[in-house]
C-alpha cells in the first residue's frame, strides 16, 4: 500500500473553483471514553488534516450538549453543533442519532453526513435510519461477525448490528480502512461495489517524533528489561491466548530472558491464558490506561511489537510501531500485510509454534532488528491523514457529484 503517492510525471494542472459543501460529521464518539479508542484515534487524525487543506468546505462536528470534549485545533470553517442528549439511560443514543441528528441535519442543509464507525449496541451511537440528507459511513472492521458469541452475545446485540448493516448499504458512499475490510464487507453487502472506497488511516504525527519521556512511574520497572510488547489486551481479536503460550515456550524451553508486557484498556490476568505456570506470571505485566506519551516510550523501548491477531480491519499500532522505531511480528492475515508490507515478520496467528518461532529469530538477531527498524519506519511514512483526507474529501466530492 502506498498512501497518496503521485505516479504522474507532469504538474497537475490547478483545480477549478467548486461550490463549498456543508459536511456534517459525528464526532461524539471522542466524548465516549474521553475518545480513548480506535474510532477516537480516527477522528483525532481526519479532522485536523481536512482542515489543513485549506478548502473552502463548512464542517459541522455534531457533539453531545454538556458533555466534555476534546478537539483538535481547527481552522474557522469548522464548527461544533450541540446534540440534546436527554438523560435516558440506554435510549439517549437511540434518541440523539435517530431523531436529533437527522433533523438537525436537515436544519443545516447539510451537503452529506459522516458517521465514522458501525455500532454494535443501540446504546452507542448509530447510524440513522432516517437519511434526509446523503449519509458517508466508515466501516474499520467486521469483527463482531467473526466473534459473534463474544461481541453480540445477545438477540438483540445481533439484530441491531444486523440492522445498522443494512442501514449501511443505504449509504452513499462507504469508507473501508483496508481493502481486507472492503473484501469482507462485500460478501456480507454485495450491492455496495461501486460506493465503497478503501481510505486507509494513519499513525499519529507524534509517533514519528525523537526518544520521549514515559511520563508514567511504571516506565522505572521496564527501562532496564527486555520486553515484548503487545496492545490490545485480552478482546477476542487480539489472540493473547497464543501469545502468551508461545512466550512461556522461550521463556520454559528456550530459556529466553525477556517479558512480555501488555498494554490494555481491558483488566485482565494474561498468566491466566497460558499454562499457569510460575515463569508465566513473572515475566506478564498488565498496564492498563496507557496514555499516548507513555504508548510513544513503550514502542521506542520495545524489543519488538507482537501482532498475532485473528483478526484485524487495519491494525493501527502496527504503524505506531514501525513510526517509532519498533520491529514488529504480525500475522499473516486480514489486513496485516497490506499495512506491515515488507516490514514486518509474519506468522501463523493459529499455531503456537509459528508465534514463538518468530519471536525466537527475531530476538536472537539484533542485526534484523536494526534493518527492521529502518524498513518500518519507511513502511510507516508511505501513510499519513493527510493522504487520508484527501482521498475522504474525494469521496465527498464523489457524493456531491452523484447526488
Amino acid at each position: 500500500m502506498s498512501g497518496c503517492r503521485s505516479t504522474s510525471q507532469q504538474p497537475l494542472p490547478a483545480p477549478l473553483p467548486r461550490e463549498p459543501l456543508r459536511i456534517g460529521i459525528d464526532v461524539t464518539p471522542l466524548q465516549i471514553r474521553d475518545g480513548r479508542h480506535g474510532i477516537g484515534s480516527y477522528l483525532r487524525g481526519l479532522l485536523p488534516a481536512l482542515g489543513r487543506r485549506h478548502e473552502p468546505d463548512e464542517y459541522r462536528l455534531f457533539a453531545y450538549a454538556g458533555v466534555p470534549l476534546a478537539l483538535p485545533t481547527l481552522p474557522p470553517n469548522f464548527s461544533v453543533v450541540d446534540l440534546p442528549a436527554p438523560r435516558l439511560g440506554r435510549a439517549t443514543a437511540t434518541f440523539s442519532h435517530q431523531l436529533a441528528l437527522p433533523l438537525l441535519a436537515r436544519r443545516h442543509r447539510l451537503s452529506l453526513l459522516h458517521i465514522p464507525h458501525v455500532p454494535v449496541t443501540a446504546s452507542i451511537p448509530g447510524i440513522p435510519l432516517w437519511q434526509p440528507v446523503p449519509l458517508v459511513v466508515t466501516v474499520h472492521d467486521l469483527i463482531p461477525l467473526r466473534f459473534p458469541s463474544i461481541m453480540l452475545p445477545r438477540s438483540r446485540h445481533r439484530a441491531f448490528y444486523h440492522l445498522m448493516l443494512r442501514v449501511t448499504q443505504r449509504a452513499a458512499r462507504v469508507l473501508c480502512d483496508s481493502e481486507a475490510t472492503r473484501r469482507d464487507l462485500l460478501r456480507e453487502c454485495p450491492a455496495l461495489g461501486p460506493r465503497t472506497s478503501v481510505v486507509p488511516l494513519a499513525p499519529d504525527p507524534c509517533f514519528y517524533d525523537g526518544p520521549t519521556e514515559a511520563g508514567d512511574a511504571r516506565a522505572a520497572t521496564l527501562s532496564a528489561h527486555r520486553y515484548v510488547l503487545h496492545v490490545g489486551g485480552p478482546a477476542p481479536a487480539k489472540n493473547l491466548h497464543r501469545l502468551v503460550l508461545a512466550m512461556e515456550e522461550l521463556w520454559t524451553n528456550d530459556g529466553v530472558d525477556i517479558a512480555l508486557v501488555c498494554a490494555t484498556s481491558i483488566a485482565c490476568d494474561p498468566a491466566r491464558l497460558g499454562t499457569g505456570g510460575g515463569g508465566a506470571r513473572r515475566d506478564i505485566r498488565v498496564l492498563p490506561d496507557v496514555t499516548t506519551t507513555f504508548l510513544r516510550w513503550l514502542y521506542q523501548h520495545a524489543t519488538c511489537l507482537a501482532v498475532p491477531s485473528l483478526y484485524e480491519g487495519f491494525g493501527l499500532p502496527v504503524l505506531e510501531a514501525m513510526a517509532s522505531g519498533c520491529p514488529v511480528v504480525a500475522s499473516r492475515v486480514a489486513s496485516l500485510p497490506e499495512v506491515g508490507g515488507d516490514a514486518a515478520l509474519y506468522v501463523e496467528p493459529l499455531e503456537v509454534m509459528s508465534i514463538r518461532n518468530g519471536l525466537a529469530g527475531l530476538l536472537s538477531d539484533p542485526g534484523r532488528q536494526a534493518r527492521m527498524r529502518e524498513a518500518g519506519r519507511i513502511q510507516a511514512r508511505h501513510f499519513s491523514y493527510d493522504c487520508t483526507a484527501a482521498a475522504t474529501v474525494e469521496v465527498y466530492e464523489g457524493v456531491r457529484w452523484s447526488g
